[in-house]
This record gives C-alpha cells, structure tokens and sequence, in this order.
C-alpha cells in the first residue's frame, strides 16, 4: 500500500468534503447532522468552512450517523473519465 503525506489542510479538506456529500446524498442539514450526532453545531459548522477538524468521537459520532465507515469519511473522491466519443465519418 503507497504511503500519501497528508498536510493537516489536506486531511481537513477531504473530511469537509465527504461530510457534505453524504449530506447532500443523505439530505441533511448541519443542523440535523449535529443533532443526530451529538456534536455541536459550531464544530458542524467549523469543519464545513475547514476551520476545524474533529475528534475522534465526533468522527464516529458522524460516520454513524450516515451509517458508513469511518474510512468513507477520509475517502479521495473517485476521478470520472469523461470520453468524448466523436461519429467518425467514412
């Protein structure tokens, strides 16, 4: 398995950015996911503007919240090939 050297910035980044994708799949609001995971809505709101990272229960707090692993949480998104195909004319 290759070694990644994450910048703190990176990992918080990459958390911001799962966490709003599976509210956005899950149609969540901060404020239903702060409640539904017992975590404050300034730390919710702090990690969606990449002010703040979490603990490790607020980690597990949210990722059983949306009932995925917590290693979803710190997933790189999927890189989507786009192929243009063209009509070729004979």
């Amino acid at each position: 398995m290759p070694q990644c050297n994450y910048k703190s910035y990176d990992v918080i980044a990459l958390l911001e950015r799962n966490v709003r994708r599976l509210m956005d799949k899950h149609m969540v609001t901060a404020d239903e996911l702060s409640a539904g995971c017992d975590t404050s809505r300034s730390t919710i709101y702090n990690v969606l503007n990449r002010r703040q990272f979490l603990t490790a229960r607020n980690i597990a707090g949210i990722a059983n919240y949306f009932n995925v692993p917590v290693s979803e949480l710190f997933k790189e998104p999927e890189i989507v090939k786009v192929h243009n195909e063209e009509a070729v004319s004979e």
